[in-house]
């Protein structure tokens, strides 16, 4: 929880590279947290102070999609038991962001 906060105070304080760092360290911690790959998403993908940069796409990529297939687990045993960790708005929002995501990345890259 503490790199996830660090993270997430990191990019709200528009310094995306360090978040990025902490958001992936949160994940080597706990790689069963979905959120912690939508944070490495977030903070890798587009924003209006950093020029567009493809690979720092193409790592938000490869994390929102992880992000993803995680959420879709996590989701899945969500609705099948109470007892999943995680919640559905955590899902949605990881999903939504993998969404996202690949939409900005192949706009950058024209595929």
């Amino acid at each position: 929880q503490e790199a996830f906060d660090a993270g997430l105070r990191l990019c709200l304080s528009f310094d995306f590279v360090r978040a990025s760092e902490y958001f992936e360290h949160c994940h080597r911690l706990d790689p069963d947290a979905a959120m912690c790959l939508w944070g490495a998403a977030f903070s890798l993908g587009q924003n209006l102070n950093a020029p567009a940069n493809l690979v720092w796409y193409a790592r938000a990529y490869v994390a929102a999609t992880r992000g993803r297939e995680l959420a879709k687990r996590r989701l899945a045993n969500a609705l099948n038991a109470e007892r999943a960790g995680g919640s559905v708005v955590q899902t949605a929002l990881v999903m939504a962001t993998a969404v996202g995501t690949a939409t900005a990345t192949t706009k950058a890259t024209g595929a």
